[in-house]
């Protein structure tokens, strides 16, 4: 796994969800989203760097809005999504880490 790697998965993510009008959904515990990943670049003299980055940092880049999330006993789960002033309330149910029965409404 690298930044560039995973910001490449996440643009062909997000280009087919918006071609096909379709949900995209990302669901990963906090500690994997705060976990470092290298940087993939070379050097002067084509070597490579030893920076990292956080998931969470490279996330944000395609993820331009904000989450706040709430799970209920029975995997029943809730977010409010605010993007550029608009809100959206999405349901969904999480059964033995699938996510399914997804809805979504508009604020």
């Amino acid at each position: 796994m690298s930044a560039q790697g995973i910001s490449r998965t996440l643009a062909a993510m997000v280009n087919i969800t918006s071609y096909s009008k379709g949900i995209l959904v990302i669901r990963e515990s906090p500690a994997n989203v705060e976990r470092g990943v290298p940087v993939l670049n070379t050097g002067i003299h084509g070597t490579l760097g030893h920076s990292s980055v956080k998931i969470l940092q490279i996330l944000g880049r395609w993820m331009r809005g904000f989450w706040k999330q709430e799970e209920k006993i029975g995997g029943e789960c809730s977010a409010t999504w605010i993007c550029r002033g608009d809100k959206s309330h999405i349901q969904w149910t999480s059964r033995d880490g699938e996510i399914d029965d997804v809805h979504i409404s508009i604020l």
